[in-house]
Order: C-alpha cells, then sequence, then structure tokens
C-alpha cells in the first residue's frame, strides 16, 4: 500500500545505521514498475566508485558482484520493488545471495505481500495503519491543535484525520499543510472536501 510510510522509513533506517557504523555504505535505488537493470546498476556502483568498461548486464553484473563480496558492510535498499512481471532478478543486477554472503544485505520495500514469496527473503515486516486515535494523535502534532484550540478546529481535525485512513504519510502532509491555520476555519474547510474527493498518496 502507498503512503503508509515506507520510503521514509527505511531512509530514516539506512541513515541511523550508516552514521553508527554498522554499515560501511548505505546505497538507496528506486525500483518501481519496470525494474531498469542498468539503472539499478549504476545507483549501487556510484557510491562504491565502480565503475563499468563495458555495457553488457551480464559483465556489469559479474563486477558488481565481486565489488559486494569483498568484505565491506555494505546496505543495499531497493524501493518500491513491485509484484509484476518481469520480477526482480538480483542475480541479473549482480547482488548476491544472503545466505552466502552476510556482509552485503538487501532491504527490499514492496506493496505486495505476494512478492516476498516469490524471492528469497530473511525477514519480513509489516508495516500496519494507524488506528484511528493514533491518528488522531499524529494529526494533533503536526498540525498544532492542543486542548485550548476552538472546538471547532478540533472537530473538522478530527473530520480531516479520518479521511486519511490512518496512512502516516497523508497524515503528515495534510496535518502539517493545517499547521497555524487554526483562525482560517475556511482553510480546514477546503481541506476536508478536497480530501473527501478520490486521492493516491505514493509513498
Amino acid at each position: 500500500m502507498g503512503g503508509i510510510g515506507k520510503t521514509t522509513l527505511v531512509k530514516e533506517v539506512g541513515k541511523e545505521l550508516k552514521e553508527s557504523g554498522q554499515f560501511a555504505h548505505v546505497i538507496y535505488t528506486t525500483v518501481s514498475f519496470t525494474p531498469d537493470i542498468k539503472k539499478i546498476q549504476d545507483d549501487i556502483a556510484g557510491p562504491l566508485g565502480l565503475k563499468f568498461w563495458e555495457y553488457t548486464e551480464s559483465y556489469r553484473a559479474k563486477k558488481l558482484w565481486s565489488r559486494l563480496t569483498n568484505g565491506e558492510k555494505i546496505l543495499l535498499i531497493l524501493d518500491d520493488v513491485r509484484d509484476q512481471e518481469p520480477l526482480l532478478d538480483f542475480d541479473a543486477i549482480g547482488i548476491p545471495n544472503w545466505e552466502y554472503h552476510k556482509d552485503c544485505r538487501v532491504l527490499v520495500t514492496t506493496r505486495s505481500k505476494q512478492m516476498f514469496n516469490k524471492v528469497n527473503m530473511d525477514k519480513t515486516i509489516e508495516l500496519k495503519l494507524l488506528s484511528e486515535e493514533d491518528t488522531w494523535i499524529m494529526f494533533q502534532s503536526y498540525a498544532d491543535i492542543i486542548n485550548s484550540s476552538s472546538n471547532n478546529v478540533i472537530v473538522k481535525g478530527r473530520k480531516i484525520a479520518k479521511e486519511c485512513k490512518g496512512l502516516p504519510v497523508a497524515i503528515a502532509v495534510i496535518a502539517h499543510s493545517l499547521k497555524g491555520q487554526q483562525h482560517h476555519v475556511d482553510e480546514w474547510d477546503v481541506t476536508l472536501k478536497s480530501w473527501k474527493k478520490p486521492v493516491s498518496m505514493q509513498s
């Protein structure tokens, strides 16, 4: 599901792991609908200082595999991997199997549980939607709603928060846009009306 905060979370995780020294390199790349093998290879090779002198995917995969298995601790973050043909081929990219090369780890985000049944993953973590009460708590924080806020703002805020359907990214974006607007109730009405229309939030 889009909008639940997967991308934001893995970027923060990668940042923390890099700063803590657990990995020498933390490399992020977006995969999305149709995997572009050469783009993904370039995204991984660049931060490692690896240059490709030939253009074939198989040559690049061998070079990348050799670099990723040289003993350095490397975390690859593959964001937004889709459960559709063609499936992402780790071997074609040059990403080693985690079972045999523990120093190179791969963190994958996906919108589909089925995707994990098709690739060899060590662990899976499911991000769930926030409860209605947790949604309201987060909304209050981002919109700067406090106990002394007007009842009108609180009522409208709860309605808008409910429309966010528990999606953290939606809550953060919408609530932040209303911060400092507590004396402009018409802005809350406009937001509520627009938010009730069909909308697609991307993570």
